[in-house]
This record gives C-alpha cells, structure tokens and sequence, in this order.
C-alpha cells in the first residue's frame, strides 16, 4: 500500500467493501475498472485492457479499462444480463472545489434483481428480486417488482412447502433471490433457481433476523399492513424483511414508492407448476420463432383478438396469470367480465396457442358456448355474458387468432 497513490487507496478501499461487485469508478468523465474487475470487464464487454504503468515490469503494472459514464447504461444492462453486479462509485463533491482527494462513495448497487434502468430490462415482462426463507418447517417468499413496487408475500408449511414453494417461484421467475442458510444449504432448491429458472442469488443470512425484519416491514408498509402477515408462521415475515433489508443495503436511496403489499395464502390460487406454465407458453414460447409466442403475437397488434364475442381488448401480463391463480374466485360470478375481459382473452390465446386446432377447436365448445348458454356453469364467467353460436368449427372458429387457419 505504500507504493499507491492517494487515488488507488480510496478505490481499494471502496472496492473492499464491494468485492462481489464490478466497480465503476468514477475518474472525470468516465467510469475506470481496475485489477480483476478490468479483466473481467475487458473480457465481458469487449474493451481494451491498458494500464497507466508502462514503465514498470508486467507484474506491477495495474491493469484497467473504462468506459464513458454517459453511455453506461448500455454497459450496465450487458454485465446485468450476464448475471454480474454492478457498483457505481461516483464524485460526492465538485472536483473545482475539493482540497485534495475527490470524495467518492457508492450510490447504488444494480444488480438483476434491482435494476430499472429501461436499458436493462424486457418491457414485456416485471423484473422480480425474491426473498426466499427456508428451515426444517416452513418456507416463506417475498416477491417485489422495482420497477412498479409492487411486492408479494407468501408462507407455507408441512412437508410440501417446497413443492408449493418452487411453484410460487416458477410464477413470478425472478431475476434474483436473497436465500436463508436454509435455503441456500437445500442443493435441489439452488439448482433449481439456477439451471430452471436462470436466477442469480446469493446467501444472505445476516438480512433474515426476525425483529429486524419485522421492524422494517413495519416502516415501509405500515402497522396494518404488517398484522396481515400471519404470526403462527415467521416465513412470511423473515421473507419480506430480508428482501427489504437487501433493497436498502443495495439502493441507497429512498424507497417510499414501495409500498403496495399484497400476502396471500396456500390454497388461494389455482397452482401451476414450471412444466405447465411452459406448456402453455404463458410468457416465453417453446419455439424459436417469435410469431408463435404468445405474448409476441399480442405485444404486436393487442386488438388482434376476435373471440366472435367481440373482445377488442388491450392485455397485460399480470392479467393473463391473474386469471388462473384466481380462477376459484371467478366461476362464482360473471359480474367482473368488464374488470377481466383482458384476462380471459388473453387467457384464451395462450390456451390456442398450446393446443393443437382440434383441441382447441373442442375446448372452444365446451367452454365458451357452454357458458354462453348456461350462465351457473364453472369455468371463464365472461363467456357467459356474450352471444355464440351453438357449435364452432374450422370455419367459424377464432378466425381473428393470428395464425389461424380454417
């Protein structure tokens, strides 16, 4: 340490307390990396490695590579996607007024979980950070989009807690999760973060302590909002307070915006496991080609969907997985259809897209028209509230369906 200058001290030191991060250090008008992160940075994204020590031996020169601060978003969203993490060390005070040393400090951790910068995420879809509680009895997790802020709970318990639990994260697919020991000593659970649903994660115990993490439930939601958290399981709980922990340490901002809770519980929603969300190709095809995909072909011409029941609607994402998690709730009324018409429509073209034209052509018959003529039949409640013809065939059926053909 001796040998460095004042500049490198203040880098190392910083880079001390971040060292699972890619440090962009911020040197005038441009963000400098250093040692193994200019190596790893260089190698991801295709920069020049150089080094300011040209006349010393090899292995006293300092390797480094920068970048442009005002064109890092597109650098950011690169390393974002590969998995990495970033930390953004910027000047805390004006350069033209420093004595001595520019100050610096970190602003902000982004990382898969937590970015919103546009550049890197998929408009098509929320970007999740989850907190995943596990021990000998229960499993609890905590679901927050940064971009909305709006945030799930759940807790389950018993020896299927993990099955319900996989389910609940093959729903949301988060981008990155906050693990308990317990969670990330279960190798079937990291495996099936990693390899199934290509989440980054990382062990973070000293966030699932319980009074802290009740405490701060309490401050960014509110007394009422913390007493609908169940107290006969502290999953829940140790869940969300983890999560809200990892979102403060990383941030370091104000968060105020986060403050639309919803804690549901097991047996609520209709479950779907990976495998069926796939099958049915409910936010990614399994096809290489993007016109069979559901929410492609949707993204491209919303109101290209003639259900014969002329529902032009606009869809969402949330509303398409809405309308099977809540499906028990629905077939008891057909007074929301105007609430769910771009559920069920949207539901509807992941149904055809799934199915072959046959299939589709007979689930067509015994849904829709039978609950067009009989409105206490179980199943989508809005068909019920509009005319269809009494059978549908190839040449009458969903020819609005891109695709479709007779």
């Amino acid at each position: 340490m001796a040998d460095l200058t004042p500049m490198m001290r203040q880098y190392l030191e910083i880079k001390e307390q971040n060292k699972d991060s890619i440090l962009f250090f911020r040197l005038g008008d441009f963000y400098e990396m250093f040692n193994e992160d200019a190596k790893l940075a260089a190698r991801e994204l295709d920069l020049v490695l150089t080094t300011r020590d040209r006349g010393k031996s090899a292995e006293e020169q300092t390797p480094m590579c920068g970048i442009p601060y005002h064109s890092s978003d597109g650098y950011i969203a690169r390393l974002i996607a590969k998995g990495y993490k970033v930390a953004i060390c910027e000047q805390t005070e004006d350069p033209a007024l420093a004595k001595g040393l520019v100050k610096r400090d970190i602003i902000r951790v982004v990382t898969p979980g937590t970015v919103i910068d546009s550049a890197c995420l998929d408009d098509r879809r929320g970007n999740f950070l989850c907190g995943i509680f596990v021990d000998g009895q229960n499993a609890g997790a905590a679901f927050c989009d940064m971009t909305t802020g709006h945030t799930h709970v759940t807790a389950f318990s018993g020896d299927d807690r993990l099955e319900h639990l996989y389910n609940e994260l093959s729903r949301f697919s988060p981008a990155e999760a906050v693990l308990s020991a317990g969670a990330y000593d279960n190798g079937e659970l990291v495996e099936y973060l990693r390899d199934k649903l290509s989440c980054a994660f990382e062990r973070g115990e000293n966030h699932f302590e319980l009074k802290a993490c009740e405490k701060a439930i309490r401050a960014q939601f509110g007394e009422e909002a913390f007493a609908s958290l169940p107290r006969n399981n502290p999953a829940a709980s140790l869940a969300l307070g983890a999560l809200l922990s990892y979102l403060h340490e990383t941030q370091k901002t104000d968060l105020s915006y986060i403050k639309d809770l919803e804690y549901y519980e097991q047996g609520r929603f209709m479950e779907l496991d990976l495998s069926a969300r796939r099958n049915l190709e409910l936010t990614e095809s399994l096809r290489d080609f993007c016109r069979l995909q559901m929410l492609s072909t949707l993204q491209r011409d919303p109101k290209n969907l003639d259900l014969k029941t002329d529902l032009m609607v606009e869809f969402t994402v949330g509303g398409m997985l809405a309308v099977l998690q809540r499906w028990p709730e629905l077939s008891d009324t057909i007074e929301i259809k105007d609430l769910l018409k771009e559920d069920v429509a949207v539901l509807a073209m992941g149904i055809y897209l799934a199915m072959s034209q046959k299939d589709m052509l007979n689930y067509w018959n015994r849904i829709f028209v039978h609950n067009a003529q009989d409105s206490t039949a179980p199943g989508m409640p809005v068909a019920a509230t509009h005319a269809a013809p009494s059978t549908i065939s190839s040449s009458n059926g969903p020819a609005g369906f891109p695709g479709y053909t007779a």
